[in-house]
């Protein structure tokens, strides 16, 4: 977390079109979370988090891992989180 960059490719994959591709890949999911969030795994050397963006304008829910804190919002945030429609999050993990 830091001076990095994201990049986002878009495609029209259904839900479970994606989770296909994203298995065939061997990937695992970084989270338990609603289809309609985009969870993006972040770190370097001032931390570990999620960038988490909800992109159908319909409220979600991501099952966090552990203790962290929103970057945008400077909100601590565990366990279960909701997420409100078109919100975003940067979560930086607590070492």
């Amino acid at each position: 977390i830091g001076q990095g960059s994201i990049i986002v490719l878009g495609t029209l994959l259904e839900g479970s079109e994606l989770v296909r591709l994203v298995k065939s890949l061997g990937e695992k999911p970084v989270a338990e979370a609603s289809e309609n969030l985009l969870v993006a795994p972040r770190s370097g050397p001032g931390g570990k988090g999620v960038v988490i963006v909800e992109h159908s304008n319909i409220p979600a829910s991501i099952k966090l891992t552990g203790n962290a804190v929103d970057l945008v919002s400077g909100k601590r945030v565990h366990g279960s989180v909701d997420i409100p429609p078109y919100g975003v999050m940067v979560l930086k993990y607590e070492s």
